[in-house]
């Protein structure tokens, strides 16, 4: 594990992050608390089960709870350990996400808890290893997580979730064979902090200075980034992590590759949580900042602002 120096951070600075109604993250003095992630990490492969439902709004699929679903949870004659609605709740450029639930055939997880399912909308995506590289970017940035936490530089530690890369073996006949992504759901209001070209919200928060440190600590060879998922008074859940590398795709679909991670360094701000001693990149960003995600192969359309 690299050796961190946080320079030019005094003590007994305090700085403080604004929530909705109190102001609640604080930079720990000399005795701030060593907090542990909770990464929610599963690596099994099991039968996955796809039934139609009538159609519903987005919303209703998203309330779904193990009370009211039309999913058959438990005590299933197969051994499918995950059923989802047919109807995505979620949908962007290149997936889909489904609301699910564990049945009583999981090995790990509780029955009738909530997940979401994701599945890639081209066919030509659905091999696991489309999946794998998503996942080897979720561990790599659970790994950063945990060692943010343990200098204790806020009141609020970051939380990975990660899931499971699942077959699908029964249902629709042309969806029989497809990987998808499991995840545990994360109740609360979901939102994202920053993309991966840029696009900012609330530029004071904790989380942007987690995205420099990730490249600082690195020496410049990853940059979390894409920040997005539910921010609690103790911590920030942090879904769909993206990292950026030196090689484009090497972290999944929206590693854009090292061009695009120098220019979202350039369009950074640090705020109070920043060191003055971390690594920055100087200039100006070369790519219009956009809040939706980036993949890789539109990286090399650079415009500017």
């Amino acid at each position: 594990m690299k050796t961190f120096l946080l320079l030019g951070l005094a003590a007994s600075v305090a700085a403080m992050e604004l929530s909705s109604d109190t102001w609640d993250e604080a930079v720990a003095g000399k005795s701030g608390s060593r907090i542990l992630v909770h990464a929610l990490a599963i690596s099994f492969r099991y039968n996955v089960h796809y039934r139609l439902i009538p159609k519903m709004k987005k919303e209703e699929i998203r309330n779904l709870t193990k009370h009211t679903t039309s999913l058959q949870w438990k005590n299933r004659d197969d051994d499918n350990t995950v059923v989802w609605h047919s109807d995505p709740f979620d949908q962007g450029a290149c997936r889909a996400a489904y609301i699910g639930f564990y049945t009583d055939k999981h090995p790990t997880q509780d029955a009738g808890k909530k997940c979401v399912v994701k599945m890639f909308l081209d066919e030509i995506c659905w091999s696991e290893d489309k999946w794998e590289s998503d996942m080897k970017g979720m561990r790599k940035c659970r790994q950063l997580a945990k060692e943010w936490n343990e200098f204790g530089l806020t009141n609020k530690e970051i939380e990975v979730v990660t899931g499971e890369i699942l077959k699908q073996t029964t249902g629709q006949k042309h969806l029989i064979g497809q990987y998808v992504l499991v995840e545990p759901f994360i109740e609360g209001n979901y939102a994202k902090w920053n993309s991966n070209s840029g696009w900012v919200d609330h530029d004071a928060l904790s989380v942007h200075s987690f995205c420099h440190w990730t490249y600082h600590t690195t020496g410049g060879e990853i940059l979390f980034c894409d920040a997005q998922g539910v921010r609690h008074p103790e911590k920030y859940i942090i879904t769909d992590a993206c990292i950026m590398s030196n090689k484009a795709g090497k972290y999944g679909m929206t590693d854009c590759g090292k061009e695009a991670q120098l220019d979202w360094m350039r369009s950074h701000k640090c705020n109070d949580f920043c060191s003055s001693g971390w690594c920055r990149v100087s200039g100006a960003s070369k790519r219009k900042a956009v809040r939706r995600s980036t993949y890789e192969w539109e990286a090399t359309d650079v415009s500017t602002a």
